[in-house]
């Protein structure tokens, strides 16, 4: 006849876990649910919404008017025709592209802004064949659930030009 097993063995019949496994388990325990907690938190207080889990969209609306400002201080659109670069291949196909139509704010507003933003930044520090563009600037009209309207000023890093 086999021995029953004993409480608290694992049902091995061995030994008993010795009390660091324990405390070790419970550590790793209230570390994961605290993780998860500070991800679920940040993501109401992230632009992006990383981990902060929203079962319905934002109804945001936004439209852009970019402008380039040059060494003498004129402020030119980017989509007159008279840039040497064109934003929507310097940006890519997706949400930032053709600005100055409307469009729906994929993830909100406020991502949408801070993309803008971060692409500004980006894209005068890759035009070097623009020697006159010292920045660029957008102004942000947006549309946040069908309320009235806010502008949102954007202005870029300012670059070096020629000589």
């Amino acid at each position: 006849m086999s021995a029953a097993p004993t409480v608290g063995t694992g049902g091995t019949g061995g030994e008993a876990r010795p009390p660091w496994r324990r405390r070790l388990a419970a550590v790793t325990l209230v570390g994961a649910v605290a993780v998860h907690l500070a991800l679920i938190v940040n993501g109401g207080a992230d632009p992006h919404k990383r981990f902060g889990f929203r079962p319905f969209e934002d109804s945001d609306v936004w439209q852009a008017e970019i402008v380039r400002v040059t060494a003498d201080g004129r402020r030119l659109p980017v989509d007159d025709g008279t840039w040497v670069y064109d934003w929507n291949e310097l940006v890519g196909v997706g949400s930032l592209a053709s600005p100055w139509r409307p469009g729906h704010a994929r993830g909100g507003a406020r991502a949408i802004v801070d993309l803008l933003d971060r692409a500004l930044d980006w894209v005068v520090r890759h035009i070097p064949d623009d020697p006159d563009t010292v920045r660029l600037e957008a102004r942000v009209t947006v549309i946040h659930n069908r309320h009235d309207p806010r502008v949102i000023i954007l202005t870029g890093d300012e670059r070096e030009t020629g000589p």
